[in-house]
């Protein structure tokens, strides 16, 4: 069978779409083999390079990464024949492919150096002056370097890199945590932080989405060697907070960094969290690095005391044969310590020296550099109160006690009782008074207090209050981590109530600030599955509609708000019933069904038409707002004249209102849609009543943005007009 090159371009696209597997590479090799019968050698070349990215997917073993080598080998080999056949687009893909090899070679035992250093030799000499892949090339020497032991060769490249700039296909920011890495491993801390400032900062983009937790992974123990405490605290908690759990590395350098700091019991609570990363003989760098790190932490613990804890280990649901079995501390030391030891003599012959032998030996060693570190400001209370509790213990029960004795301790914790309750009582005030920011410090009391006290319950119902207060305050962390500590020791019969309702929702609200919107959907998932009270679901569903609004998900944003409103319409609110509408209206627009938009907008008008008339100041708002909302969909559906009488509108409806900011906002969509209409008098003359309808020139950025905005795009219109 022939395929003519359309076909051939049709099928090969088909297959790039495919899920990664064995479907795929069969059917990007199917193509592959009618592009070579019929000599059609662009798409040969096209196909090759589709190939090494799905084998690369699929690798699992050294036998993958072998016919990932194969394969790419080839397409090195047609590039050195046929260099004029690879544009920029097809070299880039290449240059990749050479990237994400370059990492695999380094990192596995079974490559000699020989190899590894062949490659990247052979790759430096096809470097083009043109083109930025040398920093490419000596990124990943620094990489091998740094692996290897070889200072100088390390030296060299992080020279060379200091005054090159990334290519386009690779991400500047990761290719920079090779740096920054390289830094630390060699104790150069301050250098380190240095260097990664501007990947904190955005400065270096990251076209990966796992900066800038990535790089504080590294920064979390520099910063604690330096003694940078909170910097150290701040970097752990973003870090774990943006950590992959299936990444052996990231989740050694937690470990490290709580041993450092005296966390041992939190080392310990990742390791339980993490238990299937653990399992199996490690075979690669990375591996090596979580079985030395886990040896550490369960050292560290028998140092304390505690080799005779044991950890129970359930069984593998992958592994039928699997048992469920239980190890000491002291067990688990001495077995994570026997395999990455006997790993590391592996890479040591393969380096010729003992540098990964002397770092896990280093590892094993390492101890807490400072005394536990709190990691929160709740948990520097707790430890406070516990050590005040240390240095005056409480008289304990003699036998024989009097009653007068016992009176006088009941009466102490009485007192105590009633001091922690003060201080939450205290923190509702404040909170509800609105000075969230004060009550937070009389949470922090309150919690730590009873916890002290043993009073898990009202220990939980103050630290949910806690994390509302930091929640309300823009402390999206902190906020987060509360609840989350909260949240397992919420009694059965609160979980349904106030307690584990806020818990949720305070997640639910701060999880998006955090870079976790799924996490935020299943809480408010949770909830609903708590209550039947339409109110409460419809706000549950308006807040998932801004969610998903947010992640560009827009139809199903849509379909949030709807439901929002229909709940709300159950429970009799017509404002609210209005606003998810529109909000509704809003979303259908930014999904491209106007029709939809419209007659949403429509329904959302007709329910404003009810409010309630002892609010007609918030109805009169909410209406001129729908109005505005409905010359934006007008407008982005190009439907300009109707989108301009309407922004008019709602500029006259905002002006009975008093809100001038929306006026001005209203007055330069409308001078913006004149313009797009070539009607420079009418843009000319609501560009300067939005000049003139601004509340304050000196007001705050958005309202200052958007005098600009009108005092810019008037000085175009009036330019225009004059020539």
């Amino acid at each position: 069978m022939t395929r003519s090159p359309e076909e051939l371009r049709e099928l090969l696209a088909d297959a790039e779409e495919m899920p990664e597997g064995e479907a795929k590479v069969g059917a990007v090799q199917d193509v592959l083999r009618w592009a070579e019968a019929a000599a059609l050698l662009d798409i040969e070349i096209e196909a090759r390079l589709v190939l090494v990215d799905a084998l690369i997917a699929l690798a699992q073993d050294t036998e993958d990464v072998n016919a990932v080598i194969t394969a790419f080998t080839r397409n090195v080999a047609l590039y050195g024949r046929h260099p004029d056949l690879f544009d920029d687009y097809l070299l880039d893909g290449l240059w990749r492919q050479f990237a994400a090899q370059g990492i695999v070679l380094s990192l596995m035992v079974e490559y000699p150096l020989r190899l590894v250093n062949g490659v990247f030799d052979d790759m430096e000499r096809r470097c083009r002056p043109d083109r930025d892949d040398l920093h490419t090339v000596h990124s990943l020497r620094l990489l091998l370097a740094d692996l290897s032991g070889d200072r100088e060769a390390g030296e060299r490249s992080l020279a060379e890199l200091r005054h090159r700039e990334a290519a386009d296909y690779a991400c500047p920011a990761c290719l920079a945590t090779f740096q920054v890495r390289f830094l630390a491993n060699r104790g150069r801390d301050a250098e380190a932080i240095e260097l990664a400032r501007p990947i904190l900062s955005g400065e270096l983009p990251c076209d990966t989405g796992i900066q800038p937790a990535e790089t504080l992974h590294v920064l979390q123990s520099c910063h604690l060697r330096v003694g940078d405490l909170d910097e150290a605290r701040d970097a752990h908690r973003l870090a774990y907070r943006g950590l992959d759990h299936d990444s052996e590395s990231d989740v050694a350098q937690h470990l490290v960094f709580c041993v450092l700091s005296g966390n041992t019991e939190r080392a310990l609570s990742i390791v339980k969290r993490d238990l299937v990363l653990f399992e199996g003989t490690p075979t690669t760098m990375y591996e090596l690095e979580l079985a030395a790190a886990a040896a550490m932490v369960f050292g560290a613990l028998a140092d304390e005391g505690r080799g005779g804890e044991v950890l129970f280990w359930p069984a593998n649901p992958d592994f039928p044969e699997d048992e469920d079995e239980e190890w000491t501390f002291a067990e688990l030391r001495d077995d994570f310590a026997r395999d990455a030891a006997e790993l590391a003599a592996r890479y040591d012959a393969r380096h010729g020296n003992t540098h990964v032998g002397d770092r896990v030996r280093a590892t094993l060693e390492t101890r807490a550099i400072v005394p536990e570190l709190p990691l929160t400001p709740l948990a520097a209370r707790r430890k406070e109160l516990a050590e005040a509790a240390a240095v005056q213990p409480a008289p304990a029960p003699a036998e024989g006690e009097s009653e007068a004795e016992t009176a006088t301790q009941m009466a102490a914790e009485e007192d105590a009782l009633d001091e922690a309750l003060g201080h939450a009582r205290r923190g509702d005030e404040l909170l509800n008074s609105g000075r969230a920011g004060d009550a937070i410090g009389a949470f922090i009391e309150a919690t730590a207090r009873f916890t002290a006290l043993g009073q898990t319950r009202l220990a939980t119902h103050a630290r949910v209050d806690l994390a509302t207060a930091y929640l309300t305050v823009g402390r999206a962390l902190d906020a987060a981590e509360c609840a989350e500590e909260a949240l397992p020791d919420i009694s059965p019969e609160d979980d349904a109530e106030y307690t584990g309702m806020q818990a949720r929702w305070v997640l639910a609200c701060a999880y998006p600030d955090l870079d976790q919107p799924g996490d935020a959907l299943d809480r408010l998932a949770e909830m609903a599955a708590r209550t039947a009270d339409p109110a409460i679901l419809g706000r549950l569903d308006r807040q998932a509609g801004g969610v998903l609004s947010a992640e560009d998900r827009d139809e199903e944003a849509a379909e949030r708000y709807t439901a929002a409103a229909h709940h709300y319409a159950a429970a009799g609110n017509a404002f609210e019933e209005a606003v998810c509408l529109r909000q509704a209206a809003l979303a259908h627009c930014w999904a491209g069904d106007v029709d939809t938009a419209l007659a949403t907008a429509e329904r959302a008008g007709r329910v404003a038409e009810r409010f309630p008339d002892g609010d007609a100041e918030r109805g009169a708002w909410e209406s001129a707002v729908l109005r505005y909302d409905t010359a934006r969909i007008l407008a982005a559906h190009d439907r300009l004249d109707e989108a301009s009488a309407e922004a008019a509108r709602a500029a006259e409806a905002f002006r009975e209102t008093g809100d001038r900011a929306f006026v001005t906002r209203c007055e330069l969509l409308a001078g913006r849609l004149r313009y797009g209409l070539a009607d420079h008098g009418g843009a000319a003359a609501a560009l300067r009543r939005a000049l003139a309808e601004s509340a304050d020139p000196d007001g705050d950025e958005e309202n200052a943005a958007e005098r600009k905005r009108a005092a810019e795009l008037l000085a175009e219109v009036v330019a225009e007009r004059s020539a």
